[in-house]
């Protein structure tokens, strides 16, 4: 059983997170602008290349996670945590789909119709705070899981 991540284990899964939180983050910055320039064609497309980025990154990401990750060793190393693992794991199809949808809705047709731009923008707004929320909860179980101090994750 284990009690320990490596120390360059939890590096890699630090990157990662950290990475991700990066990706969200420039994409609300980029969405604030795209909004403010009044949704050019230039910035749709901009906002698309980055939810693909997204999308790519988290697919390699949760598949890390799936595959006998992390989540698994913290099940192993603390067996209370199931319930808590098993519906983390259970949200990663959801998110996919939910950057999938948001790369298909990025289209030049938010530039011709201004009422798809508002609720695209609250749905990519919620996307990438469901995305936060779940990386700020796999990080709370690296931490329970495996009694790290919060400065570690």
């Amino acid at each position: 059983m284990l009690n320990q991540l490596s120390p360059s284990y939890l590096e890699a899964i630090k990157r990662e997170h950290r990475t991700i939180g990066e990706q969200a983050h420039q994409l609300e910055k980029a969405l604030r602008e795209t909004v403010l320039q009044g949704w050019p064609a230039s910035s749709i497309h901009d906002l698309a290349t980055r939810l693909t980025a997204l999308e790519r990154t988290l697919r390699k990401h949760f598949a890390k996670e799936e595959d006998g990750g992390f989540l698994d060793e913290a099940v192993s190393t603390a067996p209370q945590y199931r319930a808590e693992t098993s519906r983390l794991l259970h949200e990663h199809p959801e998110i996919l789909a939910r950057i999938r949808e948001m790369i298909a809705r990025s289209t030049d047709e938010l530039t011709a119709n201004s009422s798809l731009s508002f609720p695209f923008t609250k749905s990519l707004e919620a996307t990438l705070r469901q995305l936060l929320m779940h990386e700020t909860h796999e990080n709370a179980l690296l931490q329970k899981a495996f009694n790290l101090d919060s400065d570690t994750i």
